[in-house]
This record gives structure tokens, C-alpha cells and sequence, in this order.
């Protein structure tokens, strides 16, 4: 049995094996490829020539590659913030969530919902083909042509006017909103295309959108339809007492067959979350018992 390799000659090896030349196209081609594995110990083989090591500076290839390539990174520019807010700043809405609870109408309070939410699609559509008329027309203009009776045709809405002209304007608010945000969209590259479309009266789902105004003592209020904490007037049980709203925009839905109201709370600086742009400048304190507090940055 052959004696191993020499230590020196294992440590030289493993770097410097990957820089040896191959022997394709020399007259040792074919004793290096008939060689068996452990060629590198026997004494049969050691009239091959030794390898030679290129006299390249392969650390300083790789440090000139990587220079030139920093600088090639620092020239571009690097890409524009998603958001518009500062590191460690919040947005505007950031405060506020969305909370969710079941309400539980009777059979003529379904009926009612439905009434509103039918005439708010209407309205909501009216705004949509006012839209694609006219692009770049104002809230006050889709307001005055979907809303007011000046602008609404001529004929007989009596089943229009019922639902309250606050919970009207919402539809087209949530129009316009839509339309300035698909286009925003396009702009932004996001999406190749943008059309405004119109909402099925045969959709499994169907909302509208309700102001402050329109839920006074704890439940919605729709005096025409009967809705409301007046006298003559019921009250929606809901999942959870809601007092009050405290922005408008709050949407009532209709999912499968069951009415839920979403609205926005402002949930208070002391339960968000810090940015991590923020961490470095603040610390967390333990207070104990027999140390009065221990501090963590």
C-alpha cells in the first residue's frame, strides 16, 4: 500500500488545483485521462509533469471586478420611495382601522337595506356613465348630475329620493375615488389599462357607504324607510354596540345573504407599531421588585 500524500502538498492542492491548466491538446492528454484516482501518490506517474500555476492575481481580478462594478451601482440612481412619507413617518390614515361586525335585520329591515343599497347602484352607475362622458368633470359635477333633483331626469323618482342625499353623494364620491385611482394606476405603470364599469343589480354582493350623520344613537338611520332610533322608526341589532361613527365612509354590505357594517376607528398612537426607522431612538422599561426598572434599547 502506497504512503499518503505529504501534508504540505495536500494544503497546496485544493487552492491551487482549480488554477492548473487542463491537458487537452498535449502529449500527456492521454496518461492523465487513463490515470486512475489516485494518481497524485504513485510512483508510476511521477514522470508526468507538474503542473503550472497561471501568474495571474486572481484576488486582484476579483477586487478590480468589484470596484468597477460599485461604481457602475452608484451611478444609477436608486428607485423613487413607494410610499410618500418619510423613513419613520406615518401616513395620514395609518391610525385608523377597519372593524367589522354582523347586523341582524328583520325581514322589513332587509327590505329597506336593499331598497338603499339598490338606489345607491343606481346612483353610482349614473355617476360612471357621467364619468365616461366627461373624464376630468369635478365631485360638484358628478354631484349636481347623479344627485341633485335639478340634474336628475325627467320623470318619476319617488323611489330616488327616499334614501338620504348624504348616502347618494357617497356613490359618487366612490366613483370619481375609483376613477382617480385607476388612472393614477396606469400612470404609475401598474396596470396596461383602465375602465370605469358599471355594477350588476343580479351580484351576489351589493353595499353603500353611509356618513356620520346617518347613524345617530347606535344604529342606522333612514327616517323614510323607517329605520332609525326615533319613535315610529326600528332599530338594526348589530353584533357589537356602535355608539358612533367617527368618519364618514362607513359601508354597510350584503354578503351571501347576511349584513355586515364596516367602519374606520382611530385605534390611538399607543397601540401601533413603531417604524424601524424609529428604533434606534427609543427603549423599552421593565420595572421590577427588587430593581426598580431595567431599560432595553
Amino acid at each position: 500500500m502506497a504512503d499518503p500524500p505529504p501534508a504540505p502538498w495536500i494544503g497546496s492542492v485544493a487552492p491551487e488545483s482549480v488554477l492548473w491548466p487542463g491537458v487537452e491538446g498535449t502529449q500527456q492528454a492521454a496518461e492523465w485521462h487513463n490515470a486512475p484516482i489516485d494518481t497524485w501518490f504513485l510512483p508510476k506517474y511521477a514522470h508526468l509533469p507538474h503542473p503550472v500555476v497561471p501568474d495571474e492575481d486572481i484576488g486582484g481580478m476579483l477586487t478590480e471586478l468589484s470596484a468597477t462594478l460599485r461604481q457602475r451601482l452608484d451611478a444609477v440612481p436608486p428607485p423613487p420611495p413607494s410610499r410618500r412619507t418619510r423613513p419613520g413617518e406615518r401616513p395620514d390614515n395609518s391610525r385608523l382601522k377597519t372593524y367589522r361586525t354582523r347586523l341582524r335585520p328583520n325581514t322589513q329591515q332587509k327590505e329597506a337595506l336593499r331598497k338603499t343599497a339598490g338606489i345607491f347602484r343606481w346612483t353610482y352607475n349614473r355617476a360612471v356613465a357621467y364619468l365616461k362622458a366627461h373624464p376630468n368633470a369635478s365631485l360638484n359635477d358628478v354631484r349636481e348630475h347623479s344627485v341633485t333633483e335639478d340634474g336628475l331626469p325627467l320623470m318619476n323618482l319617488s323611489w330616488v329620493t327616499p334614501v338620504p342625499y348624504s348616502i347618494r353623494e357617497q356613490a359618487c364620491l366612490e366613483a370619481r375615488t375609483a376613477l382617480q385611482n385607476g388612472l393614477a394606476a396606469v400612470r404609475d405603470g401598474k396596470i396596461p389599462n383602465f375602465e370605469l364599469k358599471f355594477r350588476k343589480k343580479r351580484a351576489l354582493f351589493s353595499s353603500f357607504r353611509i356618513r356620520t350623520r346617518d347613524w345617530v344613537g347606535g344604529c342606522l338611520k333612514i327616517p323614510n324607510f323607517g329605520l332609525g332610533p326615533g319613535q315610529h322608526q326600528t332599530r338594526i341589532r348589530t353584533g357589537i354596540e356602535v355608539p358612533s361613527l367617527e368618519h364618514d365612509g362607513a359601508c354597510i354590505k350584503q354578503e351571501n345573504g347576511s349584513w355586515f357594517l364596516l367602519w374606520q376607528k382611530d385605534m390611538g398612537e399607543e397601540k401601533m407599531r413603531v417604524p424601524a426607522a424609529r428604533g434606534p431612538q427609543m427603549c423599552a422599561i421593565d420595572p421590577g421588585v427588587r430593581t426598580f426598572a431595567t431599560i432595553y434599547d
